[in-house]
């Protein structure tokens, strides 16, 4: 990475879409569910428990949304078959940030005690003054790299010890995602080598 200090997740894209509107304040259809024909093969391997608390659910940015403050919030169903809503959860508010920028992404963290199983529906309390594109994604983290740079630009490798990575299971969608120190990240490359049994 081009900064130091950063922390990088190695996930599974369980699911993903994209296409909210920034401007809207009715809610907004999202009907993701990691049984909603979104996976083919390995279900059960690639959620994991089957309460679905190995999953993490986000609000996610496409393009950016405008300046002005607004409240989301997701209608989900929980891994009990009861339904409810939850807010998304930014250092310990739940107003999104002025002008969220393209790529970054908000933990929908419910306070209940339950796990997310889908996510129906988004609503923003207010316009953000910018339509942009968000959505909502699903993902299982399978190995974090805690403070994976120790210089700037040097390569830094993980072995599969050190990751105490689980099985990466066929027709994962497996991405990386930065836990930043600062507002932003420069250059993220990575590269894994997977062992094939």
């Amino acid at each position: 990475m081009a900064l130091v200090g950063h922390s990088l997740l190695i996930e599974d894209r369980i699911g993903h879409m994209g296409g909210l509107n920034g401007t809207l304040t009715t809610a907004q259809t999202v009907n993701l569910s990691p049984h909603a024909n979104l996976l083919v093969d390995n279900v059960a391997e690639r959620i994991g428990a089957a309460d679905y608390s190995e999953l993490e659910w986000y609000l996610e940015w496409y393009t950016a949304t405008g300046a002005s403050a607004s409240t989301p919030t997701a209608q989900v169903t929980y891994h009990d078959g009861t339904t409810g809503s939850v807010n998304v959860n930014i250092l310990g508010s739940v107003a999104l940030p002025a002008t969220v920028a393209a790529s970054r992404r908000y933990k929908l963290t419910p306070t209940n005690g339950k796990y997310i199983r889908s996510v129906e529906s988004v609503t923003l309390s207010a316009t953000t003054g910018t339509a942009g594109s968000f959505g909502v994604t699903c993902v299982r983290n399978k190995a974090i790299c805690a403070y994976l740079s120790p210089a700037a630009n040097i390569p830094f490798p993980f072995d599969v010890w050190a990751l105490n990575s689980p099985e990466i299971y066929d027709n994962s969608c497996i991405a990386f995602s930065v836990v930043t120190n600062t507002t932003t990240t420069g250059a993220i490359t990575g590269q894994i080598i997977q062992a094939v049994n």
